[in-house]
């Protein structure tokens, strides 16, 4: 492909290590790369990206549009995008610090995002209630499971150690539940929707770079329509496990509320997103559904889910917020 026909008959393009390429324009370096995205998801990214910028939010990975005013070009199967780069080191969620940065970022991605309207021929990734409708299935489940290793003459060692936690987990998942199918979750439910909010939909240590300049978003492609409180809720999470201080919830809460104001109801929905354990049911279903083809001889795939499951509930016994 000729990268300079297609942008800029005057750039110089190097190529990089992983076989990208960079090019400065002016003081911004962008990087043409292949992307493992549809051709709707990278329109979608685009217009939000539009949109932020729109209402000067800038720090946010870009995408430059070519010649026809698409935000990819196609070579054979394969999509290719001319990203913004921002230099400097991942914003590690590795302490306090770092997530209230982020939590300060979201906080201004969320107010500049409010309110896209998807443009005519060009359709967004909907989130809005999946969250919950996945963890009414886990709590359904994980009871089913439950009832299965009560009734079961003899338990492997994965069935022995998750008999330890069966009662804190649905306890903490039926807790979770009662506020994600309340009456308060779906009006806060409909007024994100009216809102017309933004996420991110991927909070990780993946998700921003810092630098002198300050810090960017540079995780793009989840990017759809959701409820600001999901953001929230996975910051918190993982700051609470990597800290191991559930007080990280109040001062997260404080930042973010500085600078964007929530619901009434906010506050609780984010606990129950926070408190349900739902890393460490994922592995006891996955454990389940694989049970009707499974032999008792199956020692080492049950070691294997065992030590998943042991690093998971070690983890989120610490994320317990709601209480009680």
């Amino acid at each position: 492909m000729d990268y300079n026909r297609v942008y800029y008959t005057d750039a110089k393009i190097v190529p990089e290590k992983d076989e990208t390429h960079v090019l400065k324009l002016s003081k911004t370096k962008y990087r043409f790369k292949q992307v493992n995205r549809k051709e709707w998801e990278i329109m979608s990214t685009a217009a939000v990206l539009d949109y932020v910028s729109s209402k000067g939010f800038n720090e946010i990975t870009f995408i430059k549009k070519n010649g026809d005013l698409k935000p990819y070009v196609k070579n054979g199967e394969g999509l290719y995008v001319f990203m913004s780069i921002a230099d400097g080191e991942k914003l590690k969620l590795r302490n306090e610090n770092n997530g209230l940065r982020l939590t300060e970022l979201l906080a201004r991605f969320h107010n500049a995002a409010e309110g896209f309207i998807q443009p005519p021929g060009i359709k967004i990734q909907v989130d809005w209630g999946k969250r919950m409708e996945r963890y009414r299935m886990f709590t359904s489940r994980l009871e089913k499971y439950i009832n299965y290793i009560e009734n079961k003459e003899v338990l492997n060692e994965f069935e022995e150690y998750t008999l330890q936690y069966t009662e804190t987990l649905i306890k903490r998942a039926r807790a979770g539940m009662k506020i994600l199918k309340s009456l308060s979750y779906l009006r806060s439910l409909e007024s994100s929707m009216k809102r017309k909010e933004i996420c991110i939909n991927n909070i990780s240590s993946n998700t921003a770079i810092i630098n002198e300049d300050g810090v960017v978003i540079s995780k793009i492609f989840e990017i759809g329509y959701n409820m600001a409180e999901e953001d929230i809720a996975a910051l918190i999470k993982k700051l609470i496990i990597v800290t191991g201080d559930p007080g990280v919830f109040d001062r997260v809460m404080g930042k973010y509320c500085g600078i964007r104001e929530l619901g009434e109801d906010s506050e609780s929905i984010i606990k129950a997103l926070v408190s349900y354990p739902s890393d460490s049911i994922k592995v006891i279903l996955k454990y389940y559904n694989q049970t009707k083809d499974m032999t008792e001889g199956d020692s080492a795939y049950n070691l294997l889910m065992l030590e998943k499951l042991k690093k998971y509930i070690g983890k989120e016994l610490l994320t317990d917020v709601l209480g009680g």
